[in-house]
């Protein structure tokens, strides 16, 4: 699969991607070619998003922030169109907490047995320490912002 992708002849799905990036230990931004520039001062203009959207279910990823390697932090926005999800995601090699700030229709965040229904303006935090499942449980579109935290270790 890996050596198809390289090639372009097949794009992953967003789980596929992450495992990718997981399994090379950097994150999904950094593999789609977010680069830190280490300037004081960043924009991220809106013309240069870096967006992953999966091509099977259009789940759609995009990149806020500018990189941030130092920080650990990164923000992002995903779309999710009804009836569609994440697919399995796995959890972080690092200590990782996630915190997501629905902007518009009702995301269903899965952990394990878990099931936690979020609507528009909710916000909800986990801990990224097992798989998890982003599901679109509506009828429209769900916008939501992400906010992930990567701890260093000690």
């Amino acid at each position: 699969m890996l050596s198809k992708v390289e090639r372009t002849e097949k794009s992953p799905s967003l789980s596929i991607a992450v495992g990718i990036a997981t399994g090379l230990n950097v994150s999904l931004s950094s593999l789609l070619g977010s680069q830190p520039d280490g300037t004081k001062v960043r924009i991220a203009r809106l013309g240069e998003r870096i967006t992953y959207v999966d091509p099977d279910t259009g789940f759609e990823r995009s990149v806020l922030s500018p990189a941030h390697d130092e920080t650990g932090v990164e923000i992002l926005l995903h779309v999710i169109p009804p009836g569609q999800s994440s697919g399995i995601l796995p959890a972080y090699t690092v200590p990782t907490d996630k915190y997501i700030i629905v902007h518009s229709g009702e995301l269903m965040v899965e952990i394990g047995d878990d099931r936690y229904s979020i609507q528009t303006g909710d916000t909800f935090h986990f801990e990224l320490n097992t798989p998890y499942i982003l599901r679109n449980a509506g009828s429209i579109i769900c916008q939501y912002y992400v906010v992930v935290i990567r701890k260093p270790r000690i």
